[in-house]
């Protein structure tokens, strides 16, 4: 009586594709048949339908180093790269794999049985598979193609636009959201000119160059506190305008006012200059008046001290040319505010 040896199959393990590593033992070298790309594309959309056969990486002692060498199903390992590069699966991802430690069998002969033991297709069924294989692609492609036409104008006009309002709203709600979006936008505009990266939120800080209107202006005690303090913001701020955000929110709540006021300092103009009562390209006289107005409101609030600032009458600034009528007046001003 003939005694039949049971066989046992290998069981079927998921290793994280990280783990994993192409052998030299494998023996297709040409890449025949389905091309990697499409092979790639077809397993994002199905799956993997055939697990990997792997086998325990071994050092020069006989040691496992903790990685599996694909000996059989190359292009399975090479399409699954492609994915993992193209940044359609991660690295850790789980892949079915048949691990195999037979030390009669060798992964040259595991390679070579996965490329010959393979049945085609009857004919008739060949025709088939290919007709339904063909039919669903152009179904595909048709959908890829309608997927990949821009949304009409309007709709998408319409879309931001609810957007929009539903962030208005959003943003109210958090004080701390709002004034991060303020900063972050006064901070792109001072600092980074020339960036292509932009904010939602538009505020735009419009106080102009001031030292095309007085001499010497950056010689002034004002202009180098303001050029100081610039500088060592300007030290703190990443290179990069991507960072901004991450960076603005990561500074504690002084610090954030503290940038604040320095870059809306400089939206700060209140220069007098001549109107225009025709409106012709320069601002009216009223708004110019009311700009002024407000500026002494401003200045009280900052106590503002011009003589602290550096500043003082001399022939060139302003003795030498206004009236002896005004330089009296301007004296007495002064005795009474009690200025020496």
């Amino acid at each position: 009586m003939t005694n039949h040896v049971k066989i046992a199959l290998n069981v079927s393990r998921d290793i994280p594709f990280s783990q994993l590593v192409l052998s030299q033992a494998n023996v297709r070298r040409v890449k025949a048949g389905v091309s990697i790309d499409t092979l790639a594309a077809d397993i994002a959309r199905r799956g993997l339908l055939q697990s990997l056969s792997v086998r325990p990486q071994r050092d020069v002692e006989g040691n496992e180093t903790g990685l599996f060498e694909v000996p059989a199903g190359g292009r399975r390992f090479r399409a699954l790269q492609q994915l993992v590069k193209g940044k359609r699966m991660v690295k850790t991802q789980p892949v079915p794999c048949i691990v195999r430690d037979d030390a009669e069998i060798s992964a040259e002969e595991d390679s070579l049985a996965e490329n010959t033991h393979r049945e085609a297709l009857q004919p008739q069924r060949t025709v088939i598979s290919i007709g339904g294989a063909a039919a669903s692609m152009v179904e595909e492609e048709d959908e890829q193609e309608d997927l990949l036409k821009p949304l009409p104008d309007r709709l998408v006009t319409e879309l931001t636009t609810h957007r929009t309002l539903a962030l208005r709203d959003a943003v109210a709600a958090h004080p701390t959201v709002a004034f991060a979006a303020v900063l972050h936008a006064f901070v792109l505009e001072t600092f980074y000119r020339y960036t292509q990266v932009e904010s939602c939120m538009e505020v735009s800080i419009r106080g102009g160059s001031l030292s095309v209107h007085a001499p010497s202006l950056n010689d002034s005690i004002s202009a180098q506190a303001i050029e100081r303090r610039h500088d060592a913001w300007k030290e703190r701020l990443p290179d990069d305008a991507e960072q901004l955000w991450d960076a603005l929110i990561a500074f504690d709540g002084d610090d954030q006012s503290a940038l604040f006021a320095h870059c809306a300092s400089f939206g700060i103009n209140a220069v007098w200059e001549p109107g225009n009562r025709y409106n012709d390209g320069r601002v009216s006289p009223h708004k110019i008046e009311r700009r002024i107005a407000n500026s002494h409101i401003v200045a009280r609030a900052a106590d503002l001290d011009m003589v602290g600032a550096g500043w003082s009458a001399g022939v060139n600034n302003y003795l030498g040319r206004v009236t002896k009528a005004r330089i009296v007046a301007a004296v007495e001003e002064a005795s009474r505010r009690g200025y020496p």
